[in-house]
């Protein structure tokens, strides 16, 4: 979501997000994870959300978004659904992820932000010894599930036509 800085009477907004890029031609549409997590606001289910855009080694692109799901919530057909309507009716289609996955946690700086560049990296097909420093993380036993989500990505899209 956009970042507000407020001085006096006057208002400034900056993005805190990095632009995704779905197509290699500009489309004149600017796809910020930012705008994406703004627009899941006020679905309760979901506690945080991750999303990254990962160019593949065949020239392809992956834009997977990782969720945490609040409390018992289930990651239904439903939900899915309601996220990807949501995502297209506040932003654009183009916003819409490849794929939405549900994650036990996100990883997170010590400043208490999203880590997407390293995730990123691990689903472009980058070793985690070269994406990831644990080290700047705030909760870095949650990036082993992203280094196996990753890796089981890449051994599945070896398997396909």
């Amino acid at each position: 979501m956009p970042g507000r800085l407020d001085f006096g009477e006057a208002r400034g907004h900056f993005r805190r997000s990095r632009p995704l890029r779905r197509d290699p031609e500009p489309s004149g549409v600017r796809l910020g994870s930012a705008d994406i997590y703004g627009a899941l606001e006020g679905i309760d289910e979901i506690e945080d959300a991750l999303v990254v855009g990962a160019e593949q080694p065949d020239g392809g692109y992956y834009m997977p978004m990782f969720v945490v799901l609040r409390g018992e919530a289930q990651l239904t057909e439903d939900l899915i659904e309601r996220m990807k309507r949501q995502i297209r009716s506040r932003t654009s289609a183009r916003h819409v992820p490849d794929e939405i996955i549900s994650a036990p946690a996100i990883p997170k700086t010590h400043s208490n932000k999203r880590v997407e560049v390293p995730i990123k990296k691990l689903f472009a097909g980058t070793a985690p010894e070269r994406a990831v420093n644990l080290a700047s993380l705030a909760n870095p036993e949650s990036m082993r599930w992203f280094i196996d989500s990753a890796e089981q990505f890449h051994r599945s899209s070896k398997v396909r036509p």
